[in-house]
C-alpha cells in the first residue's frame, strides 16, 4: 500500500504523544534512577523506555525505515527514510519536575527534515509541520492547528534572542561571537533547548541559537522554522544535518545573514 505525507504526519503525532506519555508514566511510578551518560548529560529510566516504546511503533508501522535516537544512537543518514527521535529533550528539566521539556519527532528523508513534530505536555503545547504545508501550534498533537509565522525584525537592535546554557559558548571557543551577536539586540535571555526555536516559529522571539547539537535535538526543528517562514541552518549557515559544522540559528529571512556573518568573522 502506498502511504502519502499525511499518514507520515499522523504517525508522528502518534510517535510523539506515546514517547510523552511513557515518559510521564515511567516518571510518576517512583521507580525513577537518574545516570550519567560520558559526557555527563542525564539520562533515566523515561528516556531509555520512551525510546524503545516508539521504535517498536515506528519498526511496526515502517518497517522498511531506518530510526535514530538520543538513547541507542545513530548518525543522520543521508539516504532513504529515517526517523529522528529525541523521546525527552530537556532531561534536565524533565527530572527536576520543570515542565519545559518536550518529545521530538522528525522524518528526513535523503538528509532533508520533512516532518517535524514537537510535543511538550506539560506546557499543553505541541508545534509541527510537513514540508510545503506550513508549520502549526495547538494544544496536543490530535488538536487543530493554528499557523504560525516567524516575525520580521527590522534588524538585529530590534530582535528578542535566546540561547540555551550560556557556558556551551566558551566551551566551543564561540563566546566573543556570541557576545557580539548578543550586544547588539534588543534583549537576550536563556530559555533554551526546543522552546527557543518554536518561539522563532510562532513569532514571539526573533533568533534561536546554540553552539552544539546533536541530529535529534534539532531534525524536528528544522521544518518547524522554515515552515512558518523561517530559516534554520548551523553557525556557517550550512544544512543543520550535513554531519558537519557547528550549532544552530533559527532567524527570520532578514536576520539570518546578520547572525552567520558574526560567526564567519
Amino acid at each position: 500500500m502506498k502511504l502519502n505525507s499525511g499518514d507520515d504526519l499522523r504517525l508522528a503525532q502518534r510517535v510523539a504523544v506515546e514517547a510523552a506519555t511513557t515518559a510521564l508514566s515511567l516518571r510518576e511510578s517512583g521507580e525513577f534512577q537518574v545516570t550519567l551518560k560520558k559526557d555527563g548529560s542525564p539520562v533515566t529510566p523515561a528516556d531509555i523506555g520512551a525510546e524503545l516504546r516508539v521504535r517498536e511503533l515506528i519498526e511496526s508501522e515502517r518497517p522498511n525505515d531506518l530510526f535514530v535516537g538520543e538513547e541507542s544512537g545513530g548518525l543522520a543518514v543521508q539516504k532513504g527514510r529515517v526517523w529522528i527521535i529525541d523521546p525527552i529533550d530537556g532531561t534536565k528539566n524533565f527530572v527536576r519536575g520543570i515542565p519545559i521539556w518536550a518529545t521530538l519527532v522528525a522524518l528526513v528523508e535523503d538528509g532533508e527534515p520533512k516532518i517535524g513534530v514537537v510535543f511538550a505536555p506539560e506546557l499543553k503545547r505541541c508545534w509541527w509541520a510537513e514540508k510545503g504545508s506550513g508549520a502549526y501550534v495547538s494544544k496536543s498533537p490530535q488538536g487543530s492547528g493554528n499557523r504560525m509565522h516567524v516575525r520580521q525584525a527590522s534588524g538585529l537592535k530590534d530582535a528578542y534572542i535566546s540561547t540555551t546554557a550560556f557556558d556551551t559558548w566558551h566551551k566551543q571557543g564561540l563566546l566573543q561571537q556570541y557576545q557580539r551577536l548578543a550586544e547588539q539586540t534588543f534583549c537576550n535571555r536563556g530559555f533554551g533547548d526546543f522552546l527557543q526555536h518554536c518561539l522563532v516559529a510562532e513569532g514571539i522571539l526573533d533568533v534561536a541559537i546554540e553552539p552544539i547539537v546533536a541530529p535529534w535535538d534539532v531534525a524536528a526543528l528544522v521544518p518547524i522554522v522554515e515552515e512558518a517562514g523561517g530559516i534554520c541552518t548551523d553557525l556557517m549557515g550550512q544544512p543543520v544535518l550535513a554531519n558537519k559544522g557547528v550549532g544552530i540559528a533559527s532567524t527570520s529571512q532578514t536576520l539570518h545573514k546578520h547572525v552567520i556573518d558574526i560567526f564567519g568573522e
